[in-house]
């Protein structure tokens, strides 16, 4: 998140790894998160995922103008190290329009599938 102290952004990146280093160890199939705040975290946020994997990226909470713009810094950040060759992407639906490569999937949230159930009763 943008404006949490770097070292816990370290700590959770390495969390983050470990627990699917753990998970795939176990015979998981581990779809990695990936995740950034501005410029300077992408020296480590994208660290132990291997070029041209699956990984999962969202949007959700990126509100101001500011958080857009180093969302979309890092998305093509992300694309250029590590070249992912699918991408499930949960994202605030009035910006799907935005993103257009062809390796995204789309994810609801939570909240988007319950509005789902409450217009559909």
């Amino acid at each position: 998140l943008l404006g949490m102290p770097t070292p816990m952004q370290m700590w959770n990146v390495y969390r983050n790894r470990l627990v699917g280093y753990v998970w795939q160890s176990a015979g998981l199939n581990v779809i990695p998160t990936i995740s950034w705040s501005d410029k300077s975290s992408f020296e480590y946020c994208f660290e132990g995922v291997e070029f041209g994997s699956v990984v999962a990226i969202s949007n959700i909470g990126c509100r101001t103008e500011e958080n857009k713009y180093y969302f979309d810094a890092g998305f093509n950040e992300m694309i250029n190290r590590i070249n992912p060759s699918q991408i499930l992407f949960q994202c605030n639906k009035k910006y799907k329009e935005k993103y257009k490569d062809k390796r995204i999937i789309f994810v609801d949230s939570f909240w988007d599938n319950k509005r789902k159930q409450l217009n559909n009763k």
